[in-house]
């Protein structure tokens, strides 16, 4: 008989991360904690608008308490507004592009006055990296708490090219225990 293993549910399969005090999970619940937003419908030639693409995978790893979201190389188009909400939706949550200069979010065929990227809401360990945010017709980038009582915390933001938006490129209020490396 050759071949290795096929057909295996990988609901059953357990994954053992390394390390002291590691928990035991299965390795259909560890994939699920790294998505490419491809996976969800987005597109990187820039010809379809992407924004829901985006919505629906920030709302998948709600679902599964945080997570990756992994931007592939490319030009997304984005109608509007690419707002993640609400106090506990930042949790343990990276935001990753292939790097500033070719993932690109283009908001150019947003309404007046709509925010490129907005973080909204009390969040922990959030970091954005490696993508560009350009043609936002208000901020490019913003990080806030909004009306909760909890601040934003533990934040990370490094690699990040915030160009041709309407307003400041970053806006950032609330944040406790922040970090910002290779902004332009």
């Amino acid at each position: 008989k050759s071949g290795g293993l096929s057909n295996v549910d990988a609901s059953i399969v357990t994954y053992t991360p390394a390390g002291i005090g590691a928990v035991n999970t299965t390795v259909q619940a560890q994939l699920r904690r790294e998505v490419y937003v491809t996976d969800f419908g987005a597109d990187p030639t820039g010809m379809v608008d992407s924004v829901f693409a985006f919505n629906a995978a920030i709302t998948h790893l709600k679902t599964v308490g945080g997570g990756k979201l992994k931007i592939s190389a490319g030009t997304y188009k984005m109608s509007s507004m690419w707002q993640v909400t609400s106090v506990s939706n930042a949790y343990n949550l990276v935001v990753e592009g292939a790097g500033a200069n070719i993932t690109i979010l283009d908001f150019s065929t947003a309404s007046a006055g709509v925010h490129g990227v907005d973080f909204y809401g009390g969040g922990v360990r959030l970091r954005l990296k490696g993508f560009s945010i350009i043609n936002a017709p208000g901020y490019g980038l913003a990080l806030n708490r909004g009306f909760v009582a909890t601040y934003m915390s533990r934040i990370r933001v490094e690699d990040i090219i915030i160009n041709g938006c309407g307003n400041t490129g970053l806006y950032a209020e609330g944040l406790y225990i922040a970090t910002f490396a290779d902004i332009e």
